[in-house]
């Protein structure tokens, strides 16, 4: 989207319902703004330069958007852009800069031999502690079940009923504990590992560097309730001149039919309305 644009920001209005993913992926957008960057991580290793796609964004609180969020307002369709009268506010470059922190992690555990062995070890032993705890847990509640079968017996007496109770109820306590040792379990080995993993970091000559393509704040265009006026009548909506990287003349088709009053806007309402309820 938005390929050969500069770096001065432009406004669009997204049509979300021509993602063609599951809804879920874009609803969170509907009637809200914000700032989107795409980018170039230009990083330097010791075997030379790689490069990395990277699109960040933030809504209009400046609360960030993960990166596979953000990607999916790209494969949207978008309005002409227009000339911008505000600059993208200065926590999507510092949002840019996490975003590319991790990019590097990523390379480096898939790189690095050490790295790679050390992240491994973390999951396997994750994996060891979560398979011990599911374990015990499955044997307590087994016997949670069997105390509860023989609670029903018509033969037992009240003590014995008060007894079981007192039994379950310190089974099914045994049960949270472990749930929350799992918890402080994971958590140690993690922060075990990030200290690692912190002094192998500080030995691994690569940089990052990122280089922004063009920025842009988007709106989303659905109308904020049924019947409210139009208030870009008089707006001539063309289909965007920009060649996407995404089916473009699929896209592009929604805006001309806009243009050309095809589109039935309360058609288009009730649709939309009909997968929120969804």
């Amino acid at each position: 989207m938005l390929d050969g644009f500069g770096q001065a920001p432009v406004c669009i209005e997204l049509d979300l319902d021509s993602y063609d993913g599951p809804w879920t992926h874009v609803e969170r957008f509907r009637n809200r703004r914000g700032w989107l960057m795409v980018a170039s991580a230009v990083m330097t290793a010791p075997d030379g330069q790689h490069e990395f796609g990277m699109v960040v964004g933030c809504d209009e609180w400046g609360e960030a958007i993960p990166a596979w969020q953000a990607g999916h307002l790209l494969e949207c369709a978008c309005s002409l852009p227009q000339p911008c009268d505000e600059y993208a506010p200065s926590v999507l470059e510092a949002i840019a800069q996490r975003e590319a922190r991790e990019v590097k992690l990523r390379w480096l555990r898939e790189n690095n031999r050490e790295l790679l062995m050390l992240a491994q070890a973390v999951e396997a032993a994750v994996a060891a502690e979560e398979h011990r705890t599911s374990d015990l847990i499955d044997r307590t509640l087994a016997n949670v079940d069997d105390l509860r079968r023989r609670r029903r017996s018509p033969l037992l007496k009240a003590d014995n009923r008060v007894a079981i109770d007192e039994a379950i109820a310190s089974l099914e306590i045994g049960v949270e504990a472990a749930l929350h040792n799992l918890e402080a379990e994971r958590g140690r080995i993690r922060a075990q590992a990030e200290d690692k993993e912190r002094q192998l970091l500080q030995h691994a000559a690569v940089s990052v560097e990122i280089e922004p393509a063009y920025v842009v704040s988007w709106h989303d265009g659905a109308p904020a309730c049924i019947g409210a006026p139009d208030q870009t009548a008089d707006f001539d909506w063309r289909p965007p001149r920009v060649e996407f990287t995404y089916e473009a003349a699929r896209r592009n088709a929604w805006w001309r039919d806009r243009a050309e009053g095809k589109i039935d806007h309360s058609a288009a309402a009730r649709g939309m309305a009909g997968r929120a309820r969804r």
